[in-house]
């Protein structure tokens, strides 16, 4: 057997003990509640593959939560190019989305509804000035009726009359990781949006069983070892700084549903150690 079988091999039997060791310690009380034994045990597994977590962290039970359905229109794409444009003179199909031009703005939206809109010849300026609280505010309340009012402001300056915000759309008040917009606005007027949105509304919901934080945490040890055998740049220790839930967005195979699904976020302590997240549901890894 030569190195690379055997490296293979390595790589298959060390996820296949991750599991069995997840299942057996997750397995230990069908009342889904971690003694102080179990906690223990997965505290010391963790630490052994160079995580640090708090056992505040451990005891977050299995749970239902609700997916939530957004239908997705046929005529989406030119309803958002008539919010953001008004009127639009000329439409391009691209291979991967749609392209509108008008007398002062142009459009291009992708099947993955990410978005990008310009006012003709608008430079894109490098706001320096933070704005206070009250401006941070007021200018929330401007930006909602175009945007729609569920977003968190992440950061926000200001350049003359030109404001610069960063945001994450919200559902139910938690973040939708994966939809982030930066956009420059002058009162009420977007002068350039770039980003991730969705103007859609939800049609729909239905129960699905979620993945707790400890499953969660022996799927992120194993991604970290199997990053680790193939030479990736991965701290030997990292620490949890917080676990929490969000909402990731995800297409449907025939592009006809948006849905809502609830997903891990796993916030490190090290700098320049990037979040980590993950779909609740399967446990899939969230790029």
């Amino acid at each position: 057997m030569n190195w690379k079988n055997i490296k293979t091999f390595l790589i298959i039997l060390l996820v296949a003990v991750n599991i069995f060791l997840a299942a057996m310690l997750i397995g230990r009380t069908m009342l889904k509640v971690y003694d102080k034994e179990a906690v223990g045990n997965i505290s010391s597994l963790l630490e052994a593959s160079g995580i640090t977590v708090n056992e505040k962290f451990l005891n977050l039970k299995d749970n239902d939560s609700k997916v939530y359905v957004c239908n997705i229109e046929k005529n989406y794409s030119e309803n958002v190019a008539k919010r953001l444009m008004g009127e639009y003179d000329e439409v391009f199909a691209t291979p991967d989305g749609t392209e509108f031009f008008g007398k002062d703005s142009m459009m291009m939206m992708g099947d993955d509804f990410s978005l990008t809109y310009s006012k003709i010849d608008f430079n894109i300026p490098d706001p320096q000035n933070e704005m206070s609280n009250n401006e941070i505010k007021a200018f929330k309340e401007k930006i909602s009726s175009v945007l729609g009012s569920d977003f968190r402001i992440l950061s926000a300056k200001k350049q003359d009359s030109v404001q610069y915000a960063l945001i994450m759309q919200t559902f139910d008040e938690k973040n939708i990781q994966n939809h982030t917009l930066k956009c420059y606005f002058d009162g009420d007027t977007p002068l350039y949006i770039d980003g991730t949105w969705c103007f859609l509304s939800i049609n729909d919901s239905f129960s699905a069983h979620t993945l707790d934080s400890v499953n969660i945490l022996f799927i992120e040890k194993s991604a970290l070892e199997l990053a680790r055998e193939k030479n990736e740049s991965i701290p030997e220790n990292i620490t949890v700084q917080n676990m929490s839930i969000c909402y990731s967005s995800h297409i449907s195979l025939d592009a006809s549903k948006l849905y809502l699904m609830p997903s891990w976020r796993i916030e490190w302590k090290e700098n320049g150690v990037d979040d980590s997240y993950y779909n609740a549901v399967n446990g899939e890894k969230i790029q």
